[in-house]
C-alpha cells in the first residue's frame, strides 16, 4: 500500500491552508487526474463522516465552552447536514480548477503541469497543493 501525504498552501497566507491529508492507494503509478481523484474521494468520505457525526447530540467539554465563549462562536451540527456531495462532480471540479490554474500541484518538489502527467508513488510520497488567489481589481 502506497501512502501519499498532501500538504496545502494558499499564496499570501501564513501556514498551511488545511491539515495534511494522508491518502493510501494500491496504485504505484498515477496521473495527476488519478491523484486528484484519490484526494477528492478521501475528502468527500471525510465530509460525509463529519456530517454523520454532527447529527449526534454533542456535549461541550469545558475547554470547548471556554473557547466558544472567547470567540463568541459555538458550532453545533451545521447547515450542511443534508447537503449531498457527489464525488464524481467534485473530481471534475478539481480537474477543471487545476486546468484553469487555480492551484498548482508539486510532487517531490516537481511541479506537475497537466492532468495526464505521471505521478510515481514511493512507499510515502509528499505532495503540495498551492492555491492561487487572484489580485483584487486585477
Amino acid at each position: 500500500m502506497k501512502r501519499l501525504v498532501i500538504h496545502t498552501k494558499v499564496i499570501g497566507r501564513r501556514g498551511p491552508f488545511l491539515a495534511p491529508v494522508t491518502v493510501e492507494t494500491d496504485e504505484s503509478d498515477l496521473t495527476v487526474r488519478g491523484l486528484l481523484s484519490c484526494v477528492v474521494r478521501e475528502q468527500v468520505k471525510s465530509f460525509h463522516e463529519r456530517q454523520e457525526s454532527r447529527r449526534l447530540i454533542q456535549v461541550l467539554t469545558e475547554r470547548q465552552a471556554c473557547v466558544g465563549a472567547e470567540t463568541g462562536r459555538f458550532v453545533f451540527g451545521g447547515d450542511d447536514l443534508d447537503r449531498a456531495v457527489n464525488a464524481d462532480d467534485a473530481i471534475e471540479a478539481a480537474c477543471t480548477a487545476f486546468t484553469d490554474q487555480f492551484f498548482y500541484v508539486f510532487v517531490d518538489n516537481n511541479q506537475l503541469l497537466s492532468l495526464d502527467a505521471s505521478v510515481d508513488l514511493g512507499e510515502t510520497t509528499e505532495a503540495l497543493f498551492i492555491r492561487l488567489v487572484p489580485l483584487v481589481g486585477g
